[in-house]
């Protein structure tokens, strides 16, 4: 919600590009807190906090996660096929985010494949590292990269 309204507030126009931002953000933050979730689910448990993604509902905590990885990384990359009013990208800044994707969706399908502390912590820990690097490579490509 912060950059949909920050781009709002600067160009002063609702468009592709403010949803655009919204819309990684909003993708971005289920496997983060899936993964959040699974690793404390103890802790949520016994503060009598109930969260939907638990590590006793079979595959569907994981399998969300894949889901709005992929979902993330498609709406990271519609700037490259559709030109935004302020907002394209370089084919440079687009493989450096297919690439971080896809890499970001190979720890969810680890994953999913292992449902264990372990995986839930590299999705976490990637988690960090995507949404602050691809928001820095739409700020640097439109300077540097294009």
């Amino acid at each position: 919600m912060p950059c949909l309204l920050g781009w709002v507030a600067a160009v002063n126009d609702f468009s592709l590009a403010s949803g655009v931002l919204f819309a990684v953000q909003f993708f971005w933050q289920f496997p983060h807190f899936i993964a959040i979730s699974w690793i404390r689910d103890e802790e949520y448990k016994n503060a009598k906090f109930k969260m939907m993604p638990g590590k006793n509902k079979s595959n569907f905590a994981p399998i969300l996660s894949v889901i709005f990885t992929i979902l993330m990384i498609v709406t990271s990359i519609i700037p490259f096929f559709y030109e935004i009013m302020y907002f394209e990208i370089s084919k440079y800044a687009f493989l450096l985010i297919i690439f971080l994707g896809l890499f970001f969706l190979l720890k969810s399908f680890k994953f999913l494949n292992s449902q264990n502390d372990s995986s839930a912590k590299k999705v976490l820990l990637f988690s960090y590292i995507y949404l602050p690097i691809v928001q820095i490579l739409y700020v640097i490509d439109k300077f540097l990269l294009q």
